[in-house]
């Protein structure tokens, strides 16, 4: 489905919902959608909540990045006072990715099935894992300070990327406005470059990012100017040498197509 600016397009779904589509299960990342980075608007959860209600279709929310926000406000939770609604989260984007720990959020209706699932795929998640998870949750406040810590580092290195790109490359590159979460979602200017040879040459060069088309199911090239940059696992002079890098690669007629 269409996503713009302000997250899942609902107009659109609301058209297919129209035309006789009847889906059991509409899967959404609210706040800071990958790969776009969009965050769904308050007008737009009341939207798919209602929509929800009306055609008896579970709301899936996906709350990864939602602890990670570091500038504007919060659009507030997805209405689910029908039932419909389940949220999951996960610790991996917060505590470390290697924890595959996280959590779920469920209407009563749906609990039976969802742990049924659980247990026939792997039981459980590491008890050594959910007993450190746990005992750091039970510490007041300790969690607290660490996504105080981690909306302060991200903060800091998506300004760098930006800054730098836009010191480089600005009329070649132009990154959509990062309010939090651990990607920046930028649009290639140069018709005449070829992403896909642009990933090529800027490997070489020692960088690297993700291609648009990935993210593009249908095929149709809609993100053929798009590339994704993760910035979370770098410092702000290894993303400021990244921004160079991929500055040398956008200049370089190996990139064009």
């Amino acid at each position: 489905m269409r996503v713009d600016e302000e997250g899942l397009d609902t107009d659109h779904l609301a058209s297919l919902l129209e035309e006789g589509a009847r889906p059991k299960v509409v899967y959404v990342i609210p706040d800071f959608q990958n790969p776009t980075g969009a965050t769904l608007s308050a007008a737009r959860r009341a939207h798919l909540a209602a929509l929800s209600e009306r055609y008896g279709f579970v709301v899936l929310a996906d709350d990864a990045y939602r602890p990670l926000r570091f500038e504007g406000e919060e659009p507030g939770g997805l209405p689910g006072d029908g039932g419909n609604l389940v949220r999951v989260s996960t610790f991996a984007k917060t505590l470390g990715p290697g924890l595959r720990l996280g959590w779920a959020v469920l209407p009563e209706w749906l609990v039976p099935a969802v742990v049924r699932i659980r247990q026939n795929q792997d039981q459980h998640s590491s008890l050594l894992t959910q007993r450190a998870v746990a005992e750091l949750l039970g510490r007041p406040g300790a969690y607290d300070g660490i996504l105080d810590r981690a909306r302060s580092i991200y903060r800091a290195r998506s300004t760098a990327l930006r800054r730098a790109l836009e010191g480089l490359a600005p009329d070649r590159i132009r990154l959509e406005p990062v309010r939090g979460g651990i990607f920046a979602w930028a649009r290639i200017l140069d018709d005449e470059v070829d992403v896909v040879r642009l990933r090529r040459v800027a490997n070489e060069l020692g960088t690297d990012f993700s291609v648009g088309t990935y993210f593009d199911p249908s095929g149709s090239g809609a993100f053929a100017d798009r590339v994704r940059l993760g910035f979370s696992g770098h410092d702000e002079a290894r993303l400021r040498d990244a921004a160079t890098r991929l500055s040398q690669a956008l200049g370089d007629p190996r990139s064009r197509g």
